[in-house]
Parts: C-alpha cells; sequence; structure tokens
C-alpha cells in the first residue's frame, strides 16, 4: 500500500516540475507562434513557398487535417446529439462552415549552434547568466535524450 507520505511528495514535486517548465514552455511557444507568424506572412509573398538558411529548413504548406479532426469529432458528438438536439442542430452549422477549410502549416527542420539555444533560453528566462542558462540546455538535452525524442522535420498549425 502508498503511503500518503510518498503521495503527496510526488504531487508536489510533480506540481513544482510542471509549474516551472509549463511557464516557461508557455512563454517559448508564444514566441515560437510569433516566429511562425513572422515567416509565414514572408513566404506567403514568395513564389517559392521553400527556404533554406544555414543548413535550416522552412516551408509553407496547406492540409486538410482538420477537415479529418471535424470529421472524426462526429462520432463523439453522437451522445451530445441525443441529450441537446438543438444545440447539436447549431454545432452542424458551425461544423459544416469548417468543413472545406484547409489549414496552413509551417514544415521546417535544422539545428542551431548552442550558444544561440542558450541566448534564447536566457531570453525566456529572465535575470539568469549564461552559466545558468547553458545547465539549462544541458538539461534540455538529457530530458531529449531520456524520453528518445529525435529532432526531424516539425510541423506548426497557423493560426486561421
Amino acid at each position: 500500500m502508498v503511503k500518503l507520505e510518498e503521495v503527496v511528495g510526488s504531487l508536489i514535486a510533480h506540481k513544482l516540475i510542471t509549474s516551472t517548465t509549463g511557464s516557461v514552455s508557455d512563454r517559448a511557444k508564444r514566441r515560437m507562434d510569433s516566429a511562425a507568424e513572422e515567416i509565414y506572412d514572408i513566404l506567403k509573398k514568395r513564389k517559392k513557398k521553400v527556404a533554406t538558411v544555414k543548413e535550416m529548413r522552412v516551408s509553407l504548406k496547406w492540409g486538410d487535417e482538420s477537415i479529418h479532426w471535424v470529421r472524426a469529432l462526429s462520432l463523439a458528438l453522437a451522445e451530445f446529439e441525443q441529450t441537446n438536439p438543438k444545440a447539436y442542430e447549431q454545432f452542424e452549422k458551425i461544423k459544416e462552415k469548417h468543413k472545406t477549410s484547409r489549414r496552413a502549416y509551417l514544415e521546417f527542420e535544422g539545428d542551431l549552434p548552442e550558444d544561440a539555444y542558450i541566448q534564447i533560453i536566457r531570453n525566456i528566462v529572465k535575470n539568469i547568466t549564461y552559466r545558468q542558462a547553458e545547465q539549462i540546455y544541458g538539461a534540455i538535452l538529457i530530458m531529449e535524450k531520456g524520453s528518445k525524442k529525435e529532432r526531424g522535420t516539425n510541423r506548426i498549425i497557423l493560426p486561421e
């Protein structure tokens, strides 16, 4: 049987980790989204929707993933239709509007020098030294390796 003390300790430790990493992750995500929108604005004006800069590659594409997502939602909403037919009818009208829409997304890959990552960490986490940012970057690499996540091609869906 698990002791209450162990579970409470686990809860407190996980809360600290998720609060701290979540906050930093939220800041990084906002900046990533902003950069993606800037890239989108640049690439949509170009004839060629692919760019390669210092061995990093980014391309603007459009996909129909949201269409499949909307269709899959229909299965989950069957129960909702039975419990609230009027609201479900309104939902169906909204769903039809989005069924034929396509979403733009960026596909990108590449790696940066260690200093670039460290500087970005220093921009996100204010008032830390270069050495502290270097340690954070090292910890990120350890977590990346531990999660067996490989770097490769990434996607970011752009806002509508």
